[in-house]
Parts: structure tokens; C-alpha cells; sequence
């Protein structure tokens, strides 16, 4: 127990300082926007579909969930698209699970361990689908007129989940499943840098699947504009 004690108050003592240092020559660091315990980020038995209770698009300040100690930052984006014939004219991609339904949530994070972006790729298939099929091996981004690519941190951090739901056909009810694919990428301080000086707009990016397939997606500009506060976090992307 003193140990972990120990090592929270270790990774508030680290982070401090490193946030107290961006302050030298006038380039302070931003505050957090929220705060969020660590283990409501845990997507390791899988995530809600579109990600409902997260903030997305605000800088959060993570926090231990046993002694409350800040470990690093994150921002949340998400990106949906809705072809289902089942959804009304209003298109709702985030609502719930219908077929066709996708939703791409990426967690973009600065820790005392490290760097890392965190994908998850919801999707409600309209026929039968091998889940494993939607995990992602490799993110592609246009940052700044050039290609930014982020490999996997290790072959461990790639799986695949399955979630039973049900939708109306007219009368009937129908039975489902839909898939969620996660990944996690490494980022190092080159790579943190290049995202830190990204242009405030929408960033164009590309999702490659074990199967070879691949998606493009749009990154929210107000995800984007938070990228310079969470990597300033660690700005070495390395462990102290």
C-alpha cells in the first residue's frame, strides 16, 4: 500500500514539474478542462457504443482512481457515419447500434509512462462479420501538408469485441451483434511535436484493418486545438 501511495505521489510530483517548466519563457501551460478517474477510461472489457458518458473535445486531466493523483492528460474524439436504412431522415450515428452504424473514437493521451493514441471502431454490420477483421493496424493522418504514420505499440494491444443488441424492422424485433475493434499507437516526442504545431482545422486520416481494408475519417478541429495542451503533458514522450 505505501507503494502505491508512493508512486502517485511520484507521478503528481513529475507532471508538476513538468508543467511548471512550460512556463519558462512565458509559454504557460493551459489548465485542464475536466478530470476523469483513470479506470473510466479502462477499454480493456470494451466501451459503450459511441462512447456515451465521455468528454469528448475537452482537455481532462486523468486522475488515480485509489488516491486521486493526477497521472497525465487526454482529449476524445469521435467520428460517426449513418447509412443504416433503419435510421430516421435525422441521421444519429452516435445514438445506439443500428446496421451500418460506425463510429471511430480515438483517445489522444500524454501519461507519466508515455505518449499514445488509443483507437476504437465501433461497427454495426448489416450481415455476417469476422470481428477480428476490424481491428486497426496502422493510423495515416495529413498533418501540415505531410504524412504523419503511427504504428502499433506492440502486438498485444490489438483486440477485438462483439456486443449483442436488438433493433425494429417495422414490427419485428431483430436480433444483432456489433463489433468494436481497439488498437493502441505509439507516439513519440517527434511525432508529439509534429501534432503540438498542427493546423486548428479538420485533419484527414486513414484507418488500415487486419484484413487489408482500409477507411478515411475526418479529426475534429476542436480535438485538434487541444493537441499542443495534453502532449505538453510529457513532452519527451519517455518515462522519467
Amino acid at each position: 500500500m505505501v507503494k502505491i501511495v508512493w508512486k502517485a505521489c511520484l507521478l503528481t510530483a513529475t507532471l508538476t514539474a513538468t508543467l511548471a517548466s512550460l512556463s519558462v519563457g512565458g509559454a504557460s501551460a493551459q489548465p485542464a478542462e475536466v478530470s476523469i478517474n483513470e479506470d473510466a477510461l479502462n477499454t480493456a472489457s470494451g466501451v459503450r457504443w459511441g462512447g456515451k458518458g465521455w468528454p469528448f473535445s475537452e482537455v481532462v486531466d486523468i486522475k488515480d482512481s485509489l488516491v486521486g493523483a493526477s497521472v497525465g492528460r487526454v482529449v476524445l474524439d469521435r467520428y460517426g457515419s449513418d447509412k443504416s436504412e433503419y435510421s430516421s431522415i435525422f441521421r444519429a450515428p452516435f445514438a445506439s447500434p443500428l446496421p451500418k452504424r460506425l463510429v471511430i473514437i480515438s483517445l489522444w493521451g500524454s501519461k507519466i509512462e508515455g505518449c499514445f493514441v488509443e483507437l476504437l471502431v465501433q461497427y454495426a454490420p448489416p450481415t455476417e462479420f469476422n470481428p477480428e477483421s476490424i481491428v486497426p493496424v496502422s493510423l495515416e493522418m495529413g498533418v501540415a501538408g505531410r504524412i504523419v504514420s503511427l504504428t502499433p505499440q506492440s502486438n498485444k494491444t490489438g483486440r477485438y469485441y462483439t456486443q449483442a443488441y436488438s433493433y425494429k424492422d417495422g414490427e419485428q424485433q431483430i436480433s444483432a451483434n456489433w463489433h468494436m475493434g481497439r488498437q493502441i499507437f505509439s507516439v513519440d516526442a517527434v511525432v508529439a511535436t509534429a501534432l503540438k504545431k498542427a493546423p486548428q482545422e479538420q485533419i484527414r486520416a486513414r484507418i488500415t484493418f487486419t484484413n487489408g481494408e482500409s477507411v478515411l475519417y475526418l479529426i475534429g478541429k476542436e480535438t485538434i486545438s487541444r493537441w499542443q495542451n495534453v502532449y505538453s503533458a510529457n513532452p519527451t514522450c519517455t518515462a522519467p
